[in-house]
């Protein structure tokens, strides 16, 4: 192989080495930045999840003064215990 040749090569092998690099380079981030979204994502959804449990609270303890009748009392259903 001429010497040209050889450097030739070489030049091409660096120039596919540093694209190498930088895409693994820019998948590392893209990782990073991934986990982060996701780590925010959870604590969005816990958030909402406390929300929604303070909201339900109320009316959880509602009912258990009864203020409506049991299911289907009161729906046109004739009560069999009356």
């Amino acid at each position: 192989m001429e010497p040209s040749n050889v450097l030739i090569a070489l030049e091409e092998w660096e120039k596919w080495r540093s694209r190498k690099t930088k895409l693994e380079s820019r998948l590392e981030k893209l990782h990073r930045e991934r986990e982060a979204l996701r780590a925010e994502h959870e604590a969005v959804k816990r958030e909402l999840a406390v929300m929604r449990e303070a909201m339900l609270e109320p009316i959880a303890s509602r009912r258990d003064v009864q203020e409506f009748p049991p299911h289907g009392l009161g729906r046109g259903m004739v009560d069999a215990h009356a």
